[in-house]
């Protein structure tokens, strides 16, 4: 892959916006990332235009590592706004649910996420439930079951 070719590529296909981010003009997918189709090894395969800038400017991504947009565009193929992390940090660093979920520093109810007080839930080792919530759902249950 030449890579002069595909800088001068990414730099017409461009342009610089407020913040200093440089948007991908070309090609934009629906989740908002820039596609470009590029030439390897006599075959043509379809890379996103960010990965590409990346390995066009600092070389290539490491296996396990992806690329975090620092500055939420995901259009931007500004290196200075990439960073290589790894999937759990970059999910991590985001606005979906299981970020915002591991920011959580208290249950619904009010009682602290400690190691002592937070288990898994149910069969979804993955989730988190708060023991002391688990304990008072079950004593109200048994409480019920016992009343006649």
């Amino acid at each position: 892959m030449n890579i002069e070719r595909y800088r001068d590529y990414l730099v017409r296909r461009s342009e610089e916006v407020v913040g200093g981010c440089r948007v991908y003009t070309g090609h934009i997918l629906p989740n908002g990332y820039g596609r470009v189709k590029v030439w390897d090894q006599k075959r043509e395969r379809s890379v996103y235009a960010h990965r590409l800038a990346w390995e066009v400017g600092r070389g290539p991504i490491t296996a396990g590592h992806e690329l975090d947009h620092l500055c939420r565009t995901r259009a931007c193929i500004n290196v200075a706004h990439l960073e290589m992390v790894t999937h759990r940090e970059n999910v991590l660093r985001g606005v979906g649910p299981t970020a915002r979920h591991a920011h959580k520093t208290h249950c619904i109810r009010g009682h602290p996420f400690t190691p002592e007080n937070t288990g898994p839930n149910g069969n979804k080792p993955y989730y988190r439930s708060c023991r002391t919530c688990k304990r008072e759902v079950a004593r109200a249950r048994r409480q019920r079951l016992r009343t006649p």
